[in-house]
C-alpha cells in the first residue's frame, strides 16, 4: 500500500472516532458537556468546509448558531419559547450518518469476509501466492478489517517477503492496537530478517497487551534469544577456523573427506566417529552446524541410502554400522546445544528416519543400534525447545506406542524409551497432542501391563500414566476402559501379597498399580462400577502390609466399596480386615479413606455396627472428627456414627457440647450431604434416647431439627 493510500485509512478511522464521540456528547444530560460538544461540533464542521473566496457580506455560514441549543430560563424572554429544530436536525443527520455509515461498513466486511475466506482455503491448501490474491481484494472492498491483514502477513512470510509482512502488521494494529496476532506475525518476520531484538520488543508488547499469552510469549522470546545467540556463535566459529585454530581446520578438512561420495561402508563409519570424536566443544559443534554437517545423514548419497531409503533388511553388517555411527555423530553434535536440536528437528526427512529404526523388527538383535537411536531422541526430550518440536513434527501417538513397545524389551532399550516418556508428559502440548489419539496409546499401555515380561522399568511406565490422570480427560478416559481395570487387576494379580515384603521389585510394581487404581475409580464411571469386585479382591490382600501401601490399598476401597454392597460384603467376610480399618481409625492413621470404607460396612453389617460400638478409642475418634474443619470427614463420621448410635455405648459418649456441634452443622454447613448426615444422626441420637431429647430442647434445637426435615430421614 502507497503512503497515499496510508493517509486516507488515517483520516478515514479518525473521522470515525471523531463523529461517533460527537454525537455521544450531544446526547449528554450534562449541560457542560453538551455545551462543549456544541462548539466541537462547530469546529469540526469549519475544519471540513472547503475553503472559497470571502463571502462580501462577512458571515460564515458553517457557522452553527450556538444560542440555537441554549435553552437556559435567563436567555429566554417570557414570549420566547425553547426552539431545539436546530440541535435535532443536526443530531439526527449525524445519528443518520453514522448508521449508514455502519451498515455500509457491515456490508463491505460481509463481502470482504468472503475474499478471505478463499484466502484461507488456499493457505491451508499451500497456495500462498493465490492466497495473498484473495486478502488482497478483500482489503480492497475494506481497510479496517484487521484479521485480513495478517492472514495476508502470514501469507507474505511463507512467501519470503517480510517487509511486506511487516508493513500488513503494521496497519493491523492501527486498526487495533491491542491485536496480539499482529505483533506476534510482525516479530516472526523480523526472527526471518534477522532483526532478533526487534522481535524480542514485540513479543514483550504482546505479552503486555494480553497478560494471559505470558507462558507462550516466553517461549517466543526464548527461541528469538537462542536465534540471536546462535548466530553470535556461528560468526565466532568461523573467525576462529579463519584464524587459523587448529581443531576447527581439522574439524572442516575431516567434514570435507567424509562427504566425498563413492567410498566404501567402512571408510565413512570411519570418518563419521572421527567427526564425533572432534565435536568436543560449542564452537566445534556451532561450526559443524554452520558448514552443514546436520544434513550429512540426508543429502549424502550413501548416507541418505542407509538412513533414508534401503530396506534394513537389506543392508550388510558395515552399513548397519555406518547408521550406527551417524546416530552418535548427531548425539554429539546436537548434545546440549538447543538450536542444533531445533534445527536437525525440523529437517522433513528426521521424524521419519527415526521411527524407521525404532519400528523395525529387523532391528530387534541389533540393540546397541536402536539404543543410539533412542540416545538421540533422549536428549532432545530434556530440553524445552526440543520437546516443543518432537510434538509439532512427529506423530505422537506411533511414537509413545512404539515407546511401549519397547519398554516390554526390558534392559537399557526400556530405560531409555521409559525416559523419553517421562520427559515428554513434562510438557503440556503432548498431553493435549496424546489426548486426540488416547485410545491407541491405552490400548499399548494395557498390551504392556498384559504381557509376560516383569521388567523392572513397567512400575515406572504405570507411574507416568499415574501421573497423566493428572488430566481429567485423561483419567477418564481410563475409567471408561473395562479392558484398562482388567489389564490392571491383571498386572496386580501377578505378585503375591506374601512375598511383598521380602522383595523390593515386587513391592514398586504394586505401590505403582494401587496408585494409578487409586487414580481411575475417582470416576464412577460403568467400566469402574462393572470391577468392583474384581479390583476389591485384587487389593485387599495388601490391606495389612508396609503403611504406603495400606495408604493406597485403603483410598482405592473408599473409592469402591460405596458402589457395591456385593464387594462389600466380601470385604466384611475377609479374615480381619474390619478389624484393620477400626485399628486404623483408633490410631488415627489413614483416618479420611478407612473412615469411608468403614461407613460403607457399617451401612451393610449390623456386625459391623457392633464391632465399633465395642471399640470405646474408635467411638471417640469419631466423635472428635464432629469438630472437623474438614466437611468430608464430618459428614462421613456422622454417618458412620448415625448407623451405631442405638446402641447405648455409643449413645452414652455424647455429650451436650457434642450435640451443640451437630446442631450448628446443620444449620451452617456449605455442603447439603453434611447437612444431611449431621441432622440423621441428630434424629438417632433423639431417638434412641430421652436423655438426647433433653439436651436437643435446652440447646433450642427442636427448630433447627424441624426446619431440617429436608436433609434426613429417620
Amino acid at each position: 500500500m502507497d503512503v497515499k493510500d496510508s493517509k486516507k485509512l488515517d483520516k478515514f478511522l479518525g473521522n470515525v472516532d471523531t463523529i461517533n464521540e460527537l454525537i455521544k456528547n450531544l446526547n449528554s444530560e450534562n449541560d457542560e458537556d453538551r455545551d462543549k460538544a456544541v462548539a466541537a461540533a462547530d469546529q469540526y464542521l469549519q475544519s471540513t468546509v472547503k475553503k472559497s473566496a470571502p463571502d462580501r457580506t462577512g458571515v460564515n455560514r458553517t457557522v452553527i448558531n450556538k444560542g440555537a441549543y441554549d435553552t437556559s430560563p435567563q436567555q429566554l424572554s417570557s414570549s420566547q419559547e425553547p426552539s431545539f429544530t436546530d440541535q435535532d436536525a443536526f443530531m439526527k443527520a449525524l445519528e443518520k450518518d453514522a448508521k449508514e455509515r455502519a451498515d455500509r461498513k457491515n456490508a463491505a466486511r460481509v463481502e470482504a469476509s468472503v475474499f478471505k475466506n478463499e484466502g484461507n482455503e488456499a493457505f491451508k491448501a499451500g497456495e500462498f501466492e493465490k492466497a495473498v490474491e484473495s486478502y488482497t481484494k478483500g482489503l480492497a472492498v475494506i481497510k479496517d478489517f484487521k484479521e485480513l491483514w495478517t492472514n495476508r502477513a502470514q501469507a507474505y512470510i511463507k512467501l519470503g517477503r517480510y517487509d511486506d509482512a511487516i508493513t500488513d502488521c503494521d496497519w493491523a494494529q492501527r486498526c487495533d492496537e491491542t491485536f496480539v496476532k499482529a505483533y506476534v506475525l510482525e516479530a516472526k518476520a523480523h526472527i526471518c530478517l534477522s532483526d532478533y531484538d526487534k522481535a524480542i520488543g514485540l513479543y514483550e508488547k504482546a505479552m503486555e497487551i494480553d497478560k494471559s499469552k505470558q507462558k507462550m510469549m516466553r517461549e517466543f522470546i526464548k527461541e528469538a534469544e537462542l536465534a540471536r545467540d546462535s548466530v553470535g556463535a556461528e560468526k565466532d566459529a568461523k573467525e576462529l577456523f579463519e584464524s587459523g585454530a587448529q581443531h576447527p581446520a581439522t574439524l572442516i578438512d575431516v567434514m570435507k573427506k567424509v562427504s566425498m561420495e563413492g567410498e566404501l561402508p567402512l571408510y565413512y563409519d570411519g570418518g563419521v566417529r572421527v567427526l564425533a570424536d572432534l565435536l568436543k566443544d560449542d564452537n566445534c559443534k556451532t561450526l559443524f552446524r554452520a558448514e552443514g554437517g546436520l544434513e550429512l545423514y540426508c543429502k549424502h548419497s550413501f548416507f541418505s541410502r542407509v538412513m533414508l531409503t534401503a530396506s534394513l533388511e537389506s543392508l550388510n553388517r558395515e552399513e548397519l554400522d555406518s547408521c550406527y555411527a551417524m546416530f552418535l555423530l548427531l548425539t554429539r553434535s546436537t548434545e546440549d546445544n538447543e538450536e542444533s536440536q531445533k534445527q536437525l528437528l525440523c529437517q522433513p526427512s528426521f521424524p521419519d528416519m527415526v521411527m524407521r529404526f525404532l519400528d523395525s523388527k529387523v532391528l530387534r538383535k541389533k540393540r546397541q543400534l536402536r539404543f543410539s537411536c533412542l540416545s538421540l531422541l533422549l536428549s532432545f526430550s530434556e530440553k524445552e525447545i526440543a520437546r516443543k518440536y518432537i510434538c509439532t513434527q512427529f506423530d505422537i501417538t506411533s511414537l509413545v506406542n512404539t515407546l511401549f513397545d519397547l519398554v516390554g524389551f526390558g534392559d537399557t532399550i526400556a530405560v531409555q524409551s521409559l525416559n523419553i516418556i517421562n520427559n515428554m508428559a513434562l510438557d503440556g502440548r503432548f498431553k493435549r497432542v496424546l489426548y486426540s489419539n488416547l485410545e491407541k496409546v491405552l490400548a499399548s499401555f494395557e498390551h504392556l501391563l498384559n504381557s509376560d515380561k516383569h521388567t523392572d522399568v513397567i512400575p515406572s511406565c504405570v507411574n507416568i500414566m499415574t501421573n497423566l490422570c493428572s488430566d481429567d480427560r485423561v483419567r477418564k478416559a481410563m475409567a471408561s476402559r473395562v479392558s484398562m481395570l482388567a489389564a490392571c487387576v491383571n498386572y496386580l494379580n501377578q505378585y503375591p501379597a506374601s512375598c511383598l515384603a521380602q522383595c523390593s521389585a515386587y513391592h514398586k510394581a504394586v505401590y505403582s498399580a494401587l496408585g494409578l487404581l487409586m487414580n481411575i475409580t475417582l470416576d464412577k464411571t460403568e467400566a469402574v462400577r462393572s470391577a468392583v469386585l474384581d479390583v476389591t479382591k485384587a487389593v485387599v490382600p495388601f490391606l495389612d502390609k508396609q503403611v504406603d501401601i495400606q495408604e493406597r490399598v485403603t483410598g482405592c476401597l473408599s473409592h469402591i466399596l460405596p458402589l457395591s454392597p456385593e464387594a462389600t460384603q466380601y470385604f466384611i467376610g475377609s479374615n480381619n480386615r474390619v478389624e484393620t480399618l477400626l485399628r486404623f481409625i483408633a490410631d488415627s492413621q489413614h483416618v479420611r479413606y478407612a473412615l469411608k470404607c468403614l461407613t460403607a460396612c457399617t451401612q451393610l453389617s449390623r456386625d459391623v455396627c457392633t464391632k465399633v460400638a465395642k471399640n470405646r478409642q474408635v467411638v471417640m475418634n469419631l466423635i472428635k472428627l464432629l469438630s472437623s474443619e474438614n466437611e468430608v470427614l464430618l459428614g462421613n463420621a456422622c454417618l458412620c456414627l448415625s448407623h451405631c448410635v442405638d446402641n447405648e455405648e455409643v449413645n452414652g459418649l455424647f455429650t451436650k457440647e457434642d450435640m451443640k456441634r451437630l446442631l450448628v452443622v446443620i444449620r451452617e454447613a456449605n455442603n447439603s450431604v453434611v447437612k444431611q448426615n449431621s441432622a440423621i444422626l441428630v434424629g438417632k441420637l433423639v431417638k434412641s434416647s430421652p436423655r438426647n431429647l433433653e439436651t436437643l430442647r435446652e440447646l433450642d434445637g427442636i427448630g433447627i431439627l424441624h426446619n431440617s426435615t429436608k436433609y434426613y430421614k429417620l
